[in-house]
């Protein structure tokens, strides 16, 4: 090789180290076409994602949240999906007592039945009008009805429904399971 030839060869390897990890590299094919086997280094990464924005919700410590929110989002997947976060509720009123209040009433649950504001259960099956003398014979319902154990057994067995409904109110409820058998 000639000097001229060796002194641009020089030039141009100084002038690609220069490019040292700027170089496309989808380029790299070219290169390797012409001859010229370079390392991984001098070109850049295929793909490099723009960076992701930080969580500007807080913890419950009060700090900032640490993880990262997926782009065009400013809350990360935790915060997002959190619900809303709602005051304390309101304590009894009583002597000191820390139980929460029931149903709107100023007292709690065990204040009120003291002070009559909240009535007992009721005595007496809604579905076969007998008395309920014992607590172990009668079934409270999800939305607050009681009913002989077994009447209510019966009466969701014989309803075709999946969810039989609540003979006061219709809401859904449902099916009792099987007593254990003990043998």
């Amino acid at each position: 090789m000639t000097d001229s030839i060796q002194a641009r060869v020089a030039y141009l390897v100084s002038e690609l180290t220069s490019l040292h990890g700027h170089l496309p590299y989808e380029m790299r094919s070219d290169f390797s076409w012409l001859g010229v086997n370079m390392s991984r280094r001098f070109f850049a990464p295929a793909y490099i994602p723009p960076p992701r924005p930080q969580c500007t919700a807080l913890t419950r410590t009060g700090t900032q949240c640490p993880n990262k929110a997926p782009h065009g989002c400013e809350k990360c997947r935790i915060h997002s999906r959190a619900p809303v976060v709602r005051e304390p509720r309101p304590r009894c009123v009583r002597d000191g007592c820390k139980c929460p209040m029931f149903k709107g009433l100023e007292v709690c649950w065990r204040h009120g039945r003291k002070e009559g504001l909240v009535q007992a259960p009721p005595t007496e099956c809604a579905i076969c009008y007998d008395a309920m003398t014992t607590a172990s014979e009668r079934k409270k319902t999800s939305c607050g009805h009681y009913f002989h154990t077994a009447c209510l057994t019966t009466w969701c067995t014989t309803s075709h429904a999946r969810r039989p409904p609540c003979p006061m109110c219709r809401t859904p409820l449902s099916r009792p399971r099987a007593p254990r058998s003990t043998g």
